[in-house]
């Protein structure tokens, strides 16, 4: 069926809501009839009108998602009524790379996206809006998530403009191309939850830590074989080995909502990461719709900002014992339903992992770790990071909350670290940026504090130059400084060894420094004559003196030498490293110290 779009539009009803501070769009001309661009660019006229934004069906298994919720992913919830006052346009595809070429010269992309532009950035997809303004002398901009969900719908309340399954001819009653089958796509808004109130010309919150993507999933995941059939479908999204859009349907729904940091991938890097996400263009004058606060999560609210030196412990010739649960119970090994019945956050889950714990300048204890669902892999999609803080002086940790979800993408393993006055996050997640876990995927992304952990910037994806070796992108446990005020990080190699991430800009690039521990989990600590303390996971299978031989030392030297290539050098350091620890092992177990 399609939409007599003349009658819709002939019926638009320009009101403004100043009660609400929300201002009708100016439609001058109004919408009609769609019309081609400059750049061959076929915009397709949207009416005014209203829909429910947010998953109000039942989710079948045979959709392959990862079963958070009977209805979508817990993002997707309230529904709530959503009121669009004035008509626009929305490209009937995705930007195509030729299109595209005409703004940036040169763009190739992935293979597996043409005809359509992916692998861009939010901030070049807005960029190249105000590029086509400018040509064309009208306003072209990102599409807001509430516009790109209504127009996807096509005055459908089903899971796909279709109804209960995926259409097999992907042209919506508006005349929507590939809505539901193509490369992901932009929207304007930060990435945040929906509120329960009824909204108009909604523009989502005024900050965030990621920006808004729909119409597909946005994981690499490549086939595990250890998993059985059902179990790997409900895992696997994104375009590892399918073709365009074959990700699961559960992605590929009017109401799933993703998001990404919004400078990924970023410039600078070499060579550039690159992710499978593109965009549709809105034409039209933007809402005039107030931003909404960005909603903080109670462990980051009331943070006192003196600064507090926690030096003192204990008296140490008197026995201490305190015990305080970061996570009680719920949501520690709970169901879902219990979780939101003691009123946290359905973003924090059951099994939380990997947590990074800080002393923040004010005196707090700040935790960051990634959550999923008891009976989901941690590898999952569906993750998220949650935090909780200890407050100077008190009992109990807080109320865990969300601390960021980067939304459709496994969100996994938090570093935090306290670095004079600044606090850093480290976090990982798998299958993110094309091949598999090696060379290629995007191994981290980071964020900064500088009011002990109250508010924190955009997740940023690494500036990453020369090469980089085999990892798991999953930054674990310390983070330092060396005598040249370089910023090292530790992170998973592949299978059992582990490595550290150096900057020597203050985060604006970063390298691999190219050795490798032999244990997995290291732990990294630059004693005082600059010699690096390791502590580490044995490998599966080592025998209790190997085990033993997980505490090593390390010159830093040795380090900023695997920084300048002598990887010669950094396989005999390696070797003496570990049988320096070895020794040591022995020599601690026949004196009877633990190492």
């Amino acid at each position: 069926m399609r939409v007599n779009l003349g009658l819709l539009a002939a019926n638009v009803i320009v009101v403004v809501l100043t009660a609400t501070g929300v201002v009708a769009r100016a439609d001058d001309p109004k919408p009609v009839e769609p019309f081609t661009n400059s750049i061959g660019m076929r915009m397709i006229p949207i009416p005014a009108g209203s829909f429910v934004m947010g998953e109000m069906n039942p989710v079948s298994k045979e959709m392959a998602g990862p079963g958070q919720t009977e209805r979508g992913n817990y993002d997707e919830l309230p529904v709530h009524k959503v009121t669009i006052l004035g008509s626009y346009y929305v490209s009937e595809t995705e930007v195509t790379a030729e299109q595209f070429r005409q703004f940036r010269p040169g763009y190739g992309g992935p293979e597996v996206s043409k005809p359509y532009a992916a692998g861009i950035s939010w901030t070049e997809a807005s960029a190249f809006c105000r590029w086509l303004s400018d040509k064309e002398g009208k306003a072209y901009r990102l599409p807001t998530e509430a516009e790109w969900e209504y127009a996807c719908r096509g005055g459908a309340q089903t899971p796909f403009w279709s109804g209960t399954t995926p259409p097999k001819d992907d042209v919506n009653p508006f005349g929507l191309k590939n809505i539901h089958s193509g490369v992901g796509e932009w929207c304007s808004d930060w990435y945040g939850p929906y509120p329960y109130e009824d909204q108009v010309d909604p523009v989502g919150p005024a900050s965030g830590m990621t920006r808004v993507i729909r119409g597909g999933g946005i994981e690499v995941h490549p086939p595990n074989k250890g998993l059985t059939a059902e179990a790997e479908a409900r895992d696997m999204l994104g375009y590892y080995g399918v073709p365009l859009g074959g990700c699961p349907a559960f992605y590929r729904r009017s109401a799933n909502r993703a998001s990404l940091m919004p400078n990924c991938p970023r410039p600078g890097a070499d060579p550039p990461l690159q992710h499978f996400v593109g965009f549709r263009v809105a034409q039209g004058a933007a809402p005039g719709t107030k931003l909404l606060r960005r909603e903080t999560p109670w462990p980051m609210q009331g943070v006192k900002q003196t600064k507090v030196s926690v030096t003192a412990g204990p008296e140490a010739g008197k026995p201490y014992l305190k015990v305080r649960p970061m996570l009680p119970i719920p949501p520690e090994n709970c169901p879902e339903a219990a979780i939101t019945a003691a009123g946290i956050n359905p973003g924090v889950m059951g099994h939380n992992h990997s947590g990074g714990i800080t002393v923040c300048p004010n005196g707090d204890l700040f935790m960051v770790s990634f959550s999923c669902t008891m009976r989901i892999s941690e590898s999952s999609s569906s993750s998220t990071m949650m935090c909780t803080r200890l407050r100077y002086g008190a009992e109990e940790w807080d109320t865990p909350d969300v601390f960021a979800d980067v939304a459709d993408l496994n969100d996994q393993s938090g570093l935090v670290w306290t670095d004079k006055d600044t606090v850093w996050f480290f976090g990982g997640g798998r299958f993110f940026g094309p091949g598999e876990q090696v060379e290629g995927n995007v191994p981290f992304r980071y964020c900064r504090s500088t009011d002990s952990g109250a508010t924190w910037s955009e997740l940023m994806v690494p500036a990453i130059t020369g090469p980089v070796g085999s990892f798991t992108a999953q930054p674990i446990s310390s983070a330092f400084r060396g005598p040249d005020g370089a910023i090292f990080f530790g992170m998973d190699g592949a299978g059992a060894a582990s490595l550290l991430w150096m900057s020597k800009d203050e985060g604006e690039t970063w390298e691999d420094t190219g050795g490798r521990t032999f244990a997995r989990h290291t732990a990294f600590v630059v004693l005082k004559d600059q010699r690096i303390l390791l502590g580490s996971k044995p490998a599966a299978g080592a025998n209790p003196l190997e085990e033993r031989a997980d505490i090593l030392w390390h010159r830093l030297s040795a380090y900023q030498r695997h920084a300048a290539g002598r990887h010669e050098d950094a396989r005999r350091d390696g070797g003496l490293v570990r049988r320096r620890g070895r020794n040591l092992a022995r020599e601690a177990t026949c004196s009877g110290h633990a190492a």
